[in-house]
């Protein structure tokens, strides 16, 4: 296993621990997991309904290091995705519109639609608004929450 990252990760040897290899690592192999295209790895990944299994994963993760580098390679150059809270600023602003004295507190979230190894990685986006727990589909999103789709 050690020898499979440490030739996927060849020419980041000088890259800050600030540029989170290690996560822009694990992110390449996921997003080929969450499109489908690592299917032998997708059954040991609980975000697309797997079950995580250590011997067995683990080996299953390697062997797509090795079979599929080249991908896992291009998006070695991507910025992983965080949950940075200053990305949703921009939504602030639409949230806080929606309140009123009734339902003074909303919700925002992302509801998986199939959740399968074999199955597109689709969710809903939903906001809800508190206490009445009115909920509104307000849109559909696919790969981790970038909406395609709004109602």
């Amino acid at each position: 296993m050690r020898a499979a990252c440490a030739a996927r990760c060849s020419g980041h040897e000088h890259d800050s621990g600030p540029s989170a290899l290690a996560l822009r690592l694990a992110g390449s192999v996921h997003r080929l997991v969450l499109s489908n295209e690592a299917p032998e790895l997708a059954r040991y990944y609980p975000s697309v309904g797997g079950a995580w299994e250590a011997a067995a994963g683990w080996l299953a993760f390697e062997a797509v290091l090795r079979t599929r580098a080249e991908d896992v390679w291009r998006w070695l150059d991507h910025p992983p995705q965080t949950n940075e809270v200053g990305r949703a600023a921009a939504l602030m602003g639409g949230l806080g519109a929606s309140a009123t004295d009734e339902t003074p507190y909303t919700h925002l979230s992302l509801e998986p639609t199939r959740r399968t190894p074999a199955a597109r990685h689709e969710f809903l986006v939903v906001l809800q608004l508190w206490p009445t727990g009115a909920r509104t589909i307000i849109g559909t999103s696919v790969a981790h929450g970038v909406p395609t789709v709004w109602e």
